[in-house]
């Protein structure tokens, strides 16, 4: 019989086959088998489908209507209910793939503030030179980058630009003097147009960061958050200051680096230095040292999201910036419960729903906000 299911439900099956599957519906316990194979295929062609609840609905009364009036009259009243609850089925599946399995039309737009005050809209579609109110030619931008011509400035006032990168994106910046840096979502970054030829080339950092630095010694190169300074003279390495997150760390994947409080001056014999492999915090006003897996705190330059026994309470934070979502956690006990795991690909429902597996919760779906509630 489910081959004959299958067959109506692919509008494949032949008028016998027809009288035979309504025989067969008369008794209740195939009325339920036939509603879950209804429901089951609905589920497996809404991701490739559009939605479109009254044509579905149409499709059903005309397959209804078709039939011999004495076939009609046989037909049990349920079988009607049964096609307005696939149409709501349809009509609210719908909608969880349009919110969180598509890409938003409109996504939230990463800006570039230019020294003159004026605010340049960045398209990642686009490639352009971008240009201050007096036609002076400021920045090459390509597509996910900017890249600014490679020069010293030699003297007068250091002119800066700021870049903003907003939830659920990321973007890559090269410096005048070749440095390279791939900002994160929900990131700041103030930095001078040109560097100059004398003291450290300083940039100001709130949110994540990934560095590689070009070697300079004459001029280290100084990444200042707002609690943390970290200075380099040629280095590979990752900065995470996130002020509505209250902690700052720094992950060193290549060279040396020293790390320092902000609003101190970097000082070989009382700075901190790290080694590749090691992160330096900051909790408390006191510097702490440990082993890292590096691979973690840069997964996100590869679009990963990678938890090594993370606490979930963390983890939300992760997925927030991810996916620009809001995500409400009401079940306070599941924030200390810690997970492991790699997800690339992965829509943040088929995440939250891999995390049921081991945990019990709730969760519903509010626009872009996500409510967590106990089971």
């Amino acid at each position: 019989m489910k081959e004959l299911i299958a067959k109506y439900l692919t509008n494949n099956i032949s008028d016998e086959e027809k009288k035979s599957l309504y025989t067969w519906l008369k008794e209740p316990e195939n009325q339920k088998v036939f509603k879950k194979h209804v429901n089951d295929n609905n589920i497996l062609n809404f991701t490739n489908t559009d939605v479109n609840t009254v044509k579905a609905f149409d499709q059903v009364l005309t397959k209804i209507d078709s039939l011999p009036t004495a076939r009609k009259r046989q037909l049990p009243l349920w079988f009607r209910y049964a096609a307005v609850f696939a149409g709501l089925l349809m009509f609210s599946y719908g909608l969880y793939i349009v919110i969180f399995n598509s890409k938003p039309k409109t996504l939230p737009q990463i800006t570039l503030q230019l020294a003159d005050g004026s605010i340049q809209v960045l398209d990642e579609s686009q490639a352009e030179i971008i240009i201050d109110k007096n036609g002076q030619e400021i920045v090459n931008h390509q597509f996910n980058k900017l890249s600014y011509k490679q020069k010293i400035k030699k003297e007068g006032t250091i002119v800066y630009n700021e870049l903003t990168v907003p939830y659920g994106r990321k973007f890559q910046l090269v410096l005048s003097d070749g440095t390279h840096i791939f900002l994160n979502a929900g990131t700041k970054l103030k930095y001078p147009k040109a560097f100059s030829s004398k003291g450290t080339r300083e940039v100001f950092l709130d949110g994540e960061a990934y560095f590689s630095v070009t070697e300079n010694k004459a001029n280290p190169f100084v990444v200042s958050t707002d609690k943390m300074s970290v200075q380099v003279l040629g280095t590979t390495f990752n900065v995470s200051s996130y002020k509505n997150e209250h902690n700052t760390s720094a992950t060193l994947v290549e060279g040396s680096v020293a790390v320092y409080e902000t609003g101190e001056k970097y000082s070989k014999n009382e700075s901190t230095t790290i080694v590749p492999g090691q992160q330096v915090s900051l909790k408390e006003e006191v510097f702490t040292v440990h082993e890292v897996n590096i691979k973690k705190h840069i997964a996100w330059t590869e679009g990963k999201l990678y938890f090594v026994n993370d606490r979930f309470e963390n983890i939300i934070k992760e997925m927030e910036r991810h996916y620009n979502v809001e995500i409400i956690n009401k079940h306070t006990a599941l924030n200390k419960v810690r997970y492991n795991g790699t997800f690339k690909t992965e829509t943040i429902i088929e995440i939250l729903d891999v995390f049921k597996k081991n945990t019990e919760f709730e969760y519903r779906m509010e626009g872009r906000k996500i409510v967590i509630s106990e089971r």
